[in-house]
């Protein structure tokens, strides 16, 4: 594993494999993705990408037909998560936080789907062998559900913020790296690619890769 990049006054990188081998390049792109910052409440590691997942299109399938429960933290992902959901189980309900405001027009759109909504912060997910059976909340109430659709929340590489420390590297509002439309971050030679600057997906992490090699071989030639 890379745990660190360094740059030379002649403007060579200098890149640092966990086990102490070092290579150098003079052009470096960053595909390190990022971390989910995994709930810290009981249950939740042991269920993760098994019955607790973040994608409805990676993992649905697999729990289709079950009762999901849906972890909203925001308005967009209430507007869209419920319904999306519908295309691998009719049997949904959704968890708010307790501040958590909803349209009275949207609460009547969820009811007439027979989608209940649960507020609450929920303190452990009751499971058998990575399989969930309930969800506890923190005012005692215990819920049914059978897979979580729950987005964790993500926080940089540790090399991303060893690169902010020592390089310079700018990051976004969100804490993604910033590229320029060649995929050059503010770095000379370094250029970032995929979900480091934010949840992608495979084809445009791919594409976007496609684009930081293409500026690099234009390079050689300019």
């Amino acid at each position: 594993m890379i745990v660190d990049v360094i740059k030379e006054e002649d403007g060579i990188f200098v890149i640092t494999a966990d086990n102490q081998t070092s290579i150098r390049a003079k052009k470096v792109v960053l595909a390190v993705g990022y971390h989910d910052v995994y709930q810290d409440i009981p249950g939740f590691v042991e269920c993760w990408a098994d019955t607790i997942i973040p994608c409805p299109f990676c993992d649905g399938y697999e729990n289709r037909d079950c009762v999901w429960g849906i972890v909203v933290k925001s308005k967009m992902e209430l507007d869209w998560f419920p319904k999306m959901a519908q295309n691998w189980t009719s049997k949904i309900k959704v968890f708010i936080s307790p501040n958590m405001e909803i349209e009275p027009s949207y609460q009547n759109e969820l009811s007439r789907l027979d989608i209940s909504v649960y507020r609450g912060i929920i303190t452990k997910v009751n499971h058998t062998n990575t399989k969930v059976k309930s969800v506890s909340l923190e005012s005692g109430e215990t819920i049914q559900v059978d897979t979580l659709l729950w987005i964790p929340p993500v926080k940089p590489s540790q090399l991303i913020q060893r690169l902010v420390e020592n390089l310079g590297l700018e990051l976004d509002e969100q804490g993604y790296v910033k590229t320029d439309e060649k995929q050059q971050t503010n770095v000379k030679g370094l250029f970032a690619a995929g979900d480091v600057q934010g949840s992608k997906g495979a084809l445009v992490a791919a594409n976007n890769g496609g684009i930081a090699a293409t500026s690099i071989v234009h390079e050689w030639y300019d």
